[in-house]
């Protein structure tokens, strides 16, 4: 994705704090361990949990992921870069609808 992608240029002293802004959270983001597939998920488990509480934790990952690519696609300015995020967010978006699909199956089952 970096090769494909184009950054924004870094803002000439301080006159872009909204860009500065959004480097920092989305650093932040980065630096956290709260995205789908980090080693956060895999210290998350005791090996207790049911299935339905392992399914909301992947939700919420996703979420995250959502929320990490929003902010990302801020960094961008050409129309191409903006609409690979977009394509990168719609299939996350399809990832958190699985996700809630099979967190209802689990329900009906446990019912």
């Amino acid at each position: 994705m970096a090769k494909t992608l184009s950054p924004r240029p870094e803002p000439a002293q301080a006159a872009d704090e909204e860009f500065e802004s959004t480097s920092l959270y989305l650093n932040a983001i980065l630096d956290s361990d709260d995205l789908e597939g980090s080693r956060f998920a895999r210290h998350a488990f005791s090996g207790e949990e049911t299935a339905a509480s392992i399914v909301l934790l992947a939700v919420d990952l996703e979420k995250e992921t959502i929320l990490y690519y929003l902010g990302m696609k801020e960094l961008f300015e050409s129309e191409a870069d903006k609409k690979v995020i977009d394509e990168i967010i719609a299939e996350e978006k399809e990832h958190l609808a699985a996700l809630v699909r099979e967190y209802r199956e689990l329900g009906k089952v446990n019912e």
